[in-house]
């Protein structure tokens, strides 16, 4: 199983116990920013200073905000709240990614990471999937469990919400974390 580049950033990055090894999902590297993919965004993160990030993924329909790695609230944690009332995509839920269960957290993510080099950062989970009902073979296709058989609805769906998103954001003050920030 290869490395998963959400898990691998920096900040609050944890190596995965061994007897999870043959668990496919979730896999944060034997380091952090081991892949050079996350290691180019850890180094431009150190040179540029977006004030908002947005992160999108294809399962699930939430948007999630900082902090990943703990259930606590960050300081940033209110202007997160505001701009996520202000955009609503109908189907689509929003929390704090730590708060997402009780017994989940996710370390060493980029929206920690850019959160903590002061962006006001949003990972959004794009659409509910295609495996539908009676799932079948699909279960066992990547591309049909993360992905709706037509994207055109779920666009139209969350693209003003998106939009309403950024434009909120962008007028946020939000405190730099810096806190933690580890090269």
């Amino acid at each position: 199983a290869g490395v998963d580049l959400n898990r691998n950033f920096p900040l609050h990055h944890r190596r995965r116990a061994r007897w999870l090894d043959w668990w496919p999902m979730w896999n944060p590297g034997p380091e952090p920013a081991s892949e050079p993919e996350t290691r180019a965004l850890s180094d431009l993160f150190g040179t540029v200073r977006p004030s908002v990030a947005l992160s999108l993924h294809s399962f699930g329909r939430w948007f999630f905000y900082p902090p990943a790695a703990h259930r606590s609230p960050d300081p940033g944690s209110a202007a997160h709240a505001r701009c996520l009332a202000a955009a609503r995509a109908p189907g689509y839920r929003s929390a704090q990614l730590g708060r997402w269960a009780w017994w989940f957290r996710a370390y060493g993510t980029e929206i920690d990471t850019l959160a903590d080099r002061g962006a006001l950062a949003f990972l959004v989970e794009i659409s509910r999937g295609g495996i539908g009902k009676w799932p079948g073979s699909r279960l066992l296709d990547p591309f049909c469990l993360f992905n709706p058989p037509d994207p055109e609805p779920e666009t139209a769906r969350l693209l003003p919400a998106l939009r309403t998103l950024l434009q909120t954001a962008l007028t946020e003050e939000y405190p730099v974390q810096g806190r933690n920030w580890k090269t």
